[in-house]
C-alpha cells in the first residue's frame, strides 16, 4: 500500500526557519538604515525652512531670533526650552533656531534624545556679522555625539548629507 506524505517533516521546517532567520538577519539593518535616512532628509527639509524663517527675522528685526516659537513655522511636537532656547520636540527630533550667542549657526536640528545621537545645523554663509543675509545661501554642518550608540552608522549619515548638501545649490 502506498502512503502518500502529507504535511512537512521537521527537517523541512527547521530549514525553512534558518532561511528565514537569515534574511531577517540581511535585511533590518538595511531597512533601520534607509528609514534613518528618510527621517533625516524630511529633518533637514524643515531644518532649511526655519533657517529662511530665521533669516527673514533677521531682514525685518536686526537681529536673529532664539525662540523657535516667533517664527512662523508649524511643526509638530512639544516645546521644550533647553540651553536658553525654545525648541520644538517630536518623536525623531529636536528642532531650534539659534539666537546672537552663537556663531554662524542660524537652525539646528539634533536626534532625540537630546545629545544623544547626532546634530546638523545650517549656518548663515553671509550675514552674521553684519552683513545683511541672503536667503536659501547656508553652510551645512554636522556631528555625530560621543555617547551615540550607533556611532558609525551615524557618522556615515551626517557625512552623507554633508558631502549631498555641498553638491546643492541652494540660491
Amino acid at each position: 500500500m502506498n502512503e502518500t506524505q502529507k504535511g512537512f517533516t521537521i527537517v523541512e521546517l527547521v530549514i525553512a526557519m534558518v532561511i528565514v532567520s537569515i534574511l531577517s538577519i540581511v535585511s533590518i539593518p538595511i531597512y533601520q538604515h534607509y528609514i534613518e535616512r528618510a527621517r533625516l532628509t524630511e529633518a533637514i527639509s524643515i531644518l532649511r525652512t526655519i533657517a529662511d524663517a530665521n533669516t527673514m527675522y533677521f531682514i525685518e528685526r536686526g537681529q536673529w531670533c532664539n525662540d523657535i516659537r516667533e517664527l512662523p513655522v508649524q511643526l509638530e511636537g512639544e516645546i521644550i526650552s533647553a540651553d536658553g532656547a525654545w525648541r520644538i520636540q517630536n518623536k525623531n527630533f529636536i528642532y531650534a533656531c539659534v539666537g546672537e550667542e552663537s556663531d554662524d549657526t542660524i537652525a539646528t536640528v539634533n536626534r532625540a534624545p537630546y545629545h544623544g545621537r547626532y546634530w546638523i545645523s545650517m549656518r548663515a554663509a553671509t550675514g552674521r556679522y553684519g552683513d545683511t543675509p541672503q536667503l536659501g545661501n547656508y553652510g551645512l554642518f554636522g556631528n555625530v555625539y560621543p555617547s551615540s550608540p550607533h556611532k558609525e552608522f551615524d557618522k556615515g549619515l551626517v557625512e552623507y548629507y554633508q558631502n549631498k548638501f555641498k553638491k546643492t545649490n541652494w540660491s
